[in-house]
């Protein structure tokens, strides 16, 4: 039970996939109508949400790696405490390193207007698995709060940051999907 809380947080977590194979949205990309964005806002928030999430992910990729260690010795119990120890971590993350990224999605929305649907849709995603993490008591609550998240949002969540990460690019030089 514990191996499966982590390797679907991982999944959840992978700064690398977003939720998606590499490469694979078939969701026509969002695109800024104007031609130099690097003053309106646009690409300050795109550089928060860079730094924010790759803190947020070697944060969270650390505590995952110490229930990945736990459940590695076979103890369950061991495993179980990681987790625990794990949730009661993140909870810690969400004042200094989550409540930050979402403000940064929402100024992007209010920077870029024509990339809001996207951004409000990834800012609402992550804090929806940020809320069902430190919810969570145990692994199994884990596993079913961001499961589910992931099962019914995580692919559209998933193209709306690859959509995201074509204009921050294109138009800032800025990678908030690599």
């Amino acid at each position: 039970m514990v191996a499966a809380c982590v390797a679907l947080i991982a999944a959840c977590g992978d700064d690398d996939s977003n939720g998606n194979a590499a490469g694979t949205s078939s969701v026509p990309p969002a695109t800024s109508t104007s031609t130099d964005r690097a003053d309106d806002g646009m690409c300050e928030a795109f550089r928060d949400i860079a730094d924010l999430d790759d803190q947020f992910q070697g944060e969270l990729n650390s505590l995952l790696s110490e229930v990945q260690t736990a459940a590695q010795t076979g103890d369950e119990a061991a495993a179980a405490a990681a987790v625990d120890q794990m949730v009661s971590t993140f909870q810690s993350l969400i004042p200094t390193t989550l409540e930050p990224l979402l403000d940064a999605y929402d100024r992007l929305a209010e920077a870029a207007p024509e990339l809001a649907a996207d951004a409000q849709l990834v800012r609402d995603f992550t804090a929806e698995v940020g809320q069902a993490m430190a919810d969570a008591g145990s692994a199994d609550e884990v596993l079913a709060g961001v499961g589910d998240l992931a099962e019914q949002q995580g692919v559209e969540a998933g193209s709306a940051v690859l959509r995201l990460d074509e204009v921050s690019r294109a138009e800032c030089d800025i990678v908030i999907a690599d």
